[in-house]
């Protein structure tokens, strides 16, 4: 009722449900095996299927995966549940992880084909990911101590400019700061 709601009266056009398990009910004493929840999820991605084909709405279904080794790279076969949520879906797209990145893998495009995947970059400041890498900051110049600075304001220098007096060589290559 709520995603009919939104789809009729404010004209939504994409609408996320998060996640897919929790909706389905779980009351043990209604199922009489593990294909009963199956059964549920079925008939909740034909429902959803049927939903967005009528109201002309994107539905974004996450689905968690089943259980893997750690670091094993997920495919369409890792999703929980049967194999429906990936046949009925026009699109699906897998968060990985590498262990060093993350990114985000395309298995699935009914609309052009493309696959592929986007690396996903983490901004401290924001707190959130985005597939542009962050910019890099200038390398800082330490300058030792017990080292002797001097402040230029000629041609060719930037006004304030701190430069070291002694022959010390840059050592940021040497040292991992």
């Amino acid at each position: 009722d709520a995603m009919e709601y939104a789809a009729y009266v404010h004209d939504v056009e994409h609408i996320i449900l998060d996640n897919m398990q929790f909706m389905i009910s779980r009351d043990v004493k209604k199922m009489s095996s593990s294909f009963d929840k199956f059964d549920m999820q079925d008939i909740a991605i034909e429902k959803f299927r049927k939903f967005a084909t009528d109201y002309n709405v994107h539905v974004t279904l996450v689905v968690h995966p089943r259980k893997e080794d750690e670091g094993a790279k997920l495919g369409i076969s890792s999703f929980y549940g049967s194999a429906k949520a990936t046949q009925e879906a026009d699109t699906v797209l897998i968060l990985q992880s590498d262990g060093k990145r993350k990114f985000v893998d395309v298995k699935k495009n009914r609309f052009d084909g493309t696959l592929g995947h986007v690396p996903l970059y983490f901004e401290r400041k924001s707190g959130r990911y985005t597939e542009d890498a962050p910019a890099q900051a200038p390398p800082k110049t330490v300058v030792p101590n017990g080292v002797g600075v001097k402040t230029f304001n000629g041609v060719g220098h930037q006004k304030g400019r701190a430069v070291a007096s002694s022959n010390y060589g840059d050592i940021r290559g040497q040292h991992p700061l």
